[in-house]
């Protein structure tokens, strides 16, 4: 893949020399360009620019911009519509004041027409956009593209930074749809997370073929000089060739780095009713299995632990984006029973793919799963969701008074009355004979999650730090407790202990973040970690400020970053600083090491089926030369 890249990197640099006469505050032409003959069917193609604050951070709006320049044919329109942003663009000729609609011509774009200033978050804008252009440029074939961040169902795709950060929702991008009237061939997202079944199935009616990532949209996003070469040498070209070319675009232009990290999918939205009737199938054993509290707590379990994308921390939030095909396998293995077609339903709807190493055995549909259980969010995924089995589901699975219209109450379930019938429930830590840490508790079988939290002294503050939690707990039958050998490591950060917690996993690779402070502002640091037999390497992703982001940046010499920690015993938001590291030659490095000498804490934190997360008494320990001892 890495030959073919250079290739298509090479061949891109050579057909924007060739194609463009433009380059920095020259990109917006004032002259209408003379074009070549038709090709033979028409095409327009629709890119909706949501400049999200992108623009402001890396100038990328203006770089895409100055890209699209192409000699197209007259059967061949692209037209982009611009805005929100809030501190200017680096483009000269464009206006932070105007909604701005330009057509790509050979020599750069050209402006075409102007308005006031809108919500480009509102669906009134988006199809406002769709419909002025179809009438301008009619075609046999229409694509629209949103470009900018993305986030999902709940979060959508871009966000205009100029009426508060508004998001334009897969609902409200339905709805434009629906305005518009007009049946998109393609329907793309040129912004990361919006490969969700719940996307995917209220575009449908509106669009034949969805392209779009599970996870980040690489920063270099689509090659839509490609596409445009594509669709005007061969206008006969069929919707689903030309979203594989899409998918193989982003692949070829995804930067080192970002190349392993691939999702791209391409979906005939035409099988989403299949997929959503056997979803709601699979939802259905589901709602059976709220009367078996064990059943139940497996399920739970298994998609809880299940592949993810997105945000994933206390720290970075959470975006509760799960992999549809691992969900399911969770479902059908805690049910013991296959009880709808749903895995034939996803790979109808999936038509092709680009996955990177990291994402190689991902589905190209996530699905939505509240892992922080929100009930604000939950209401409004209720309000959007298609499975009537599924909205019960979360209604008998989720213990909270906050969630509204409810059809089912989780307090009638089998599994709730069991689960509230436990009385006098305990848990008790301590050593064991051996040196290691158990747990006996009386209402063990409603845990989803277990792991032994560590804690550091610090001397400067007089606090307790959390540094990590173990997950590496097993269940003894012969003494009835869980039992953890105490870990003598722990993850650095150039020599210093950090915070981290567990992003994500595929097969032997894991994602973890760090919670730190870099360019004055809280985010995070993300590592992945590869594991080889018994051996673990770590490698520096860079800093994730969230699903708004499109790329990793790496800190690098010169940089300072300091490391945070939560406090034992404090709120979700109170943090203590560490030690600055004012980076030189070599950056950052992350490595496991022996524990630095002195006091600490450990307990046992679980979580249960219904979310509510439980910390044992905590234990005090030592470590000497790098071991642990528990005081007695």
């Amino acid at each position: 893949m890495k030959k073919c890249r250079l290739a298509g990197i090479l061949l891109w640099i050579m057909l924007f020399v060739a194609g463009c006469g433009c380059s920095g505050g020259d990109i917006v032409s004032e002259k209408e360009t003379k074009r070549k003959e038709s090709t033979g069917d028409s095409w327009t193609v629709m890119i909706y620019m949501l400049e999200s604050g992108i623009e402001e951070k890396y100038n990328r709006v203006s770089e895409v911009l100055g890209s699209l320049s192409y000699d197209l044919p007259q059967n061949i329109n692209v037209v982009v519509e611009v805005g929100g942003c809030e501190n200017g663009w680096s483009t000269d000729g464009i206006k932070a004041d105007k909604l701005q609609d330009y057509a790509v011509q050979k020599n750069g774009i050209r402006l075409i027409s102007e308005r006031d200033l809108e919500n480009m978050g509102k669906s009134d804008t988006y199809s406002s956009f769709i419909s002025r252009t179809v009438k301008k440029y009619p075609a046999d074939r229409y694509i629209s593209v949103i470009w900018g961040d993305g986030g999902g169902i709940i979060n959508g795709a871009g966000r205009d930074v100029l009426y508060n950060n508004d998001p334009l929702t897969p609902d409200e991008i339905a709805t434009a749809l629906k305005k518009a009237g007009t049946k998109l061939d393609i329907i793309g997202f040129d912004s990361g997370f919006m490969s969700d079944m719940e996307t995917a199935s209220l575009i449908a009616p509106y669009a034949d073929y969805m392209v779009a990532s599970q996870d980040f949209m690489p920063f270099n996003g689509w090659d839509y000089r490609n596409l445009f070469k594509t669709i005007s040498e061969t206008p006969s070209v069929t919707p689903e060739a030309v979203g594989q070319v899409i998918c193989d675009g982003v692949g070829e232009k995804a930067s080192a780095g970002q190349e392993m990290f691939l999702s791209m999918a391409l979906i005939d939205l035409s099988e989403m009713a299949f997929v959503n009737r056997e979803f709601d199938a699979t939802a259905d054993s589901m709602v059976s299995m709220c009367e078996d509290i064990e059943k139940l707590r497996v399920m739970t379990a298994l998609i809880d632990s299940a592949p993810c994308f997105g945000a994933n921390s206390v720290y970075e939030g959470y975006s509760n984006l799960v992999d549809l095909d691992a969900f399911v396998n969770a479902v059908i293995t805690a049910s013991q029973s296959r009880d709808s077609d749903i895995t034939e339903a996803i790979e109808r709807a999936v038509i092709y793919k680009v996955n990177g190493e990291f994402y190689e055995s991902s589905c190209g549909l996530s699905v939505y799963y509240p892992k922080n259980r929100l009930p604000q969010e939950i209401n409004r995924y209720k309000k959007i969701c298609k499975s009537e089995k599924y909205k019960e589901y979360l209604d008998k699975s989720t213990a909270s008074t906050s969630i509204t219209q409810r059809t089912a109450d989780y307090r009638e379930t089998e599994a709730w009355k069991k689960y509230s019938g436990i009385s006098d429930a305990y848990m008790n830590a301590e050593p064991d004979l051996r040196g290691g840490y158990m747990l006996s508790a009386s209402n063990d079988n409603t845990f989803i999650n277990i792991g032994v939290t560590l804690y550091k002294y610090s001397e400067e503050d007089g606090l307790y730090m959390r540094l990590h939690t173990d997950n590496d707990v097993y269940y003894s039958n012969i003494t009835n407790t869980y039992e953890n050998t105490l870990k003598n490591s722990q993850l650095k950060m150039n020599g210093i202990a950090v915070e981290s917690y567990p992003v994500t996993s595929w097969g032997d690779m894991s994602i973890y973040s760090i919670p730190v402070i870099y360019d004055e502002r809280t985010t995070n640091l993300r590592i992945l970690c590869e594991k080889d037999e018994n051996k673990y390497t770590y490698k520096v992703l860079g800093i994730f400020d969230g699903t708004s982001d499109r790329k990793y940046k790496v800190p690098s010499s010169g940089d300072t970053i300091t490391p945070i920690y939560s406090i034992y015993g404090g709120t979700q938001n109170q943090y203590i600083e560490g030690k600055e590291l004012n980076l030189v030659f070599g950056g950052l490095n992350i490595k496991e090491k022996d524990l630095d000498d002195g006091e600490y804490l450990i307990s046992y934190t679980t979580c249960d089926l219904y979310g509510k997360k439980t910390e044992s008494k905590t234990t005090n320990v030592k470590a000497i030369k790098g071991k642990m001892q528990i005081s007695k």
